[in-house]
């Protein structure tokens, strides 16, 4: 006698697996937007971090320019671009952003009131950055 799945078992674990597909494929998207976020707001710390120990190291200005128009940024000295264009990940655009910081050369900001980055992502969440104006300290608010 031969031993054989039967169509009703077969339907039964296919309904299940399309169960647990339709409950799990929504959180996966959720979790990697949330990631893309998280993702861009450390991509740009870090990338204002540098920045500024720039000034501080060439002893010259160095301006972070916002490029909303394709969810980019550069970093130059001058007129000098330093490094290549940034892009933030897929689905994270900016939000409320100043065109440009300037860092000093004694590493704070050209504007004593600091500056305030905003990434947000398709399901509206955001993250912030912080740059403090004396200090050109940068801080993660998220």
């Amino acid at each position: 006698m031969k031993k054989a799945f039967t169509l009703i078992e077969m339907l039964v674990v296919l309904v299940f697996v399309g169960l647990l597909l339709a409950v799990g494929v929504p959180s996966i998207v959720g979790n990697f937007r949330a990631v893309s976020l998280s993702a861009g707001v450390r991509l740009v710390a870090s990338e204002l971090s540098l920045a500024r120990q720039m000034a501080i190291t060439q002893r010259k200005p160095v301006t972070v320019s916002f490029l909303t128009n394709n969810a980019s940024f550069l970093i130059f000295t001058n007129t000098v671009q330093i490094g290549k264009t940034e892009f933030l990940p897929v689905s994270v655009e900016y939000g409320n952003n100043p065109a440009a910081i300037v860092f000093q050369p004694a590493g704070g900001l050209a504007v004593i009131q600091g500056a305030k980055v905003v990434l947000r992502n398709k399901a509206g969440e955001a993250g912030t950055i912080s740059v403090n104006g004396l200090t050109g300290y940068v801080k993660v608010d998220r």
